[in-house]
């Protein structure tokens, strides 16, 4: 390591080994009294001076490789395989195509940092601050995202195969509080994070944008207790991935490939629009079926669905939306409350059902068989 000299107030220290990326800067308000003081008769002074600037240096080189990078820096396309970013503040940092192989950003602050293209296999990502990250095209395999906060991220495209991303958040970017309010615990009732048991609320309005995961990678990945509220996971590859417990109201599955991905205990699925699914999952949410590539359970989003000939008898159907969807010949049990706007209901049959407060505006009930139906 090399020394700059007291210019200008200014003692500047330039890491040239290990894992510090960045100069450290000490301010002359501390050094330039020490550096330019007259000389005192009594040695002991110098000498307290001395290890005084010592210690100064000490910590500006540890304490650099953690903390030295600054926000909205420039790292495209750098090799920064192995740094150590944790705790760092990297707002809007810039890293387009970079290398990140193994990086410690445990903790950091990335909101608004520009991942795309990077290479992030193996990165410690744990309890990062990445709300509003961009991480389309990006690889993230193997990587360790447990408790970050990637609410609003971009993450179309991106390989997420084998990351851990247990107890994460995956919905909307927070709203900011006014002054003198407190900042909502969850933009939904109580997410699936603080009661793991109990099944999360599921009241999310139309400020609810999930994080985008449009043909990503995540195959194996751990999305336990996560808040997926409204994630957008069309086409996503999820094979054997464990949804236990995760917040899943109004997300998108629509042509995701589901073999052996556990569903079984998520905690809300309320408005879940699926489709085209591929594959069987190794279990499925509460009270759901799987029928000719569409999950169909209680307060489903079956719009636009094509469910000729479903055999629904049993399940319970409350509240769900079957809003212009093809029912045809279908058998239903219990559809207490749903939407039948437009659909096709011919030949269906709702015998000895109960479908009180469902609305069946402009549906089509030829043939339909309604005998001691509740209507």
């Amino acid at each position: 390591m090399t020394e700059g000299g007291a210019r200008g107030g200014t003692l500047a220290i330039w890491p040239v080994h290990g894992n510090s990326l960045f100069g450290a800067v000490i301010v002359a308000s501390i050094i330039t009294p020490l550096t330019t003081a007259p000389r005192s008769p009594r040695p002991q002074c110098g000498r307290a001076r001395s290890a005084f600037v010592a210690i100064l240096i000490g910590l500006a080189v540890t304490s650099g490789a953690a903390h030295a990078a600054p926000s909205g820096q420039n790292l495209s396309g750098q090799n920064l395989s192995g740094q150590n970013f944790a705790g760092a503040n990297l707002q809007s940092a810039d890293f387009r195509n970079a290398v990140l192989s193994g990086v410690n950003m445990k903790g950091a602050d990335l909101r608004g940092a520009n991942f795309s293209g990077a290479n992030m296999n193996r990165a410690d990502l744990r309890g990062a601050n990445m709300q509003g990250a961009d991480l389309r095209g990006t690889n993230m395999s193997g990587s360790n995202m447990k408790t970050a906060d990637l609410r609003g991220a971009k993450m179309s495209g991106a390989n997420l195969m084998r990351t851990n991303m247990r107890k994460a958040r995956l919905g909307p970017v927070p709203p900011t509080p006014s002054s003198g309010q407190k900042r909502p615990r969850a933009l939904f009732g109580v997410r699936a994070t603080d009661v793991p048991q109990t099944r999360a609320a599921a009241t999310c309005g139309t400020s609810c944008g999930g994080a985008d995961l449009s043909g990503a990678n995540l195959i194996g990945a751990s999305l336990v207790g996560a808040d997926m509220s409204r994630t957008v996971l069309i086409g996503a590859s999820l094979q054997t991935a464990d949804f236990s417990y995760a917040g899943m109201p109004g997300a998108n599955l629509t042509g995701a490939i589901v073999a052996g991905t556990k569903f079984g205990s998520v905690a809300s699925a309320t408005g879940l629009i699926s489709g085209y699914l591929v594959g069987t999952p190794a279990s499925r949410p509460p009270g759901y079926t799987l029928f000719n590539g569409y999950l169909i359970g209680p307060g489903a989003n079956m719009s636009g669905a094509s469910l000729s000939g479903a055999s629904l008898s049993g399940i319970n159907l409350a509240g769900t939306n079957f809003t212009g969807a093809n029912l045809s010949n279908a058998v239903f049990g219990t559809t207490q409350g749903a939407m039948f706007m437009n659909a096709n209901l011919s030949g269906a049959n709702f015998g000895n059902q109960d479908a009180r407060f469902s609305d069946f505006s402009g549906a089509n009930l030829s043939n339909a068989y309604l005998y001691q139906a509740k209507l």
